[in-house]
This record gives structure tokens, C-alpha cells and sequence, in this order.
């Protein structure tokens, strides 16, 4: 329970910063009402390890573009060519494949 509350806020305050609809929000938490949330943590082990997805994700980026922190919060909206010039965040969407697709590449990235 402790650690619940803290991971939720986190997690609103990525989505705030990657500046995602509802809808798009939902997709990523794998169909839950974003308003639900803390909730949904406590016992969703599913929801929990898209959270992690989700916050490695975002440290990835940050570590990627460490002197531009907008480019780091906007990344997941822009074209990319890996993607076939689609952006990151409709692979993300796709379901709990596509996080995990997007964290590989971006670690993949952190190696190179």
C-alpha cells in the first residue's frame, strides 16, 4: 500500500507530461479508467508491471536526452523510422508487447 500512491502519482505525472488523452491513457493501462488507478495497483501484478514498463520508459528517455528534457517528454509522440515514421506511443498502445517492444529499443539505444 505504501509504495501504490507514490507509484500512481508518478505514473499521472508522466502521462501529464506526455501529454495523453484519456483514451490514449487508458490504452497504456491496459484498458482501466485512469481514475482508477491507485485502486488497481494494489492487486493488478499486470497494471504494476506496465507502471514499470511505463517509468522505464520515461527514464530511458531521460537518459537519452539529458540536456533536453522537452525532447524527453515528447519522444513517444513524434515519427520514428523504427516504427515506420509512426510515433512510439501507438506501438505502446498496442498492449503490453508494444511497452515492452519500446523499452527494449530504447535500452537497446542506452547500449549503443
Amino acid at each position: 500500500m505504501d509504495t501504490v500512491l507514490p507509484l500512481a502519482k508518478m505514473i499521472r505525472r508522466l502521462f501529464e507530461r506526455w501529454q495523453l488523452s484519456v483514451d490514449d491513457q487508458t490504452a497504456l493501462l491496459g484498458g482501466l479508467d485512469p481514475r482508477y488507478l491507485e485502486e488497481a495497483l494494489l492487486g493488478d501484478l499486470e497494471l504494476q508491471k506496465r507502471a514499470e514498463h511505463l517509468l522505464e520508459i520515461h527514464r530511458c528517455l531521460r537518459v537519452i536526452f539529458p540536456k533536453n528534457p522537452d525532447m524527453a517528454y515528447h519522444w513517444v509522440a513524434q515519427p520514428n523510422r523504427t516504427y515506420d515514421n509512426r510515433p512510439p506511443l501507438e506501438v505502446m498502445k498496442r498492449g503490453f508487447d508494444g511497452l515492452e517492444q519500446v523499452r527494449r529499443y530504447l535500452k537497446a539505444e542506452l547500449c549503443r
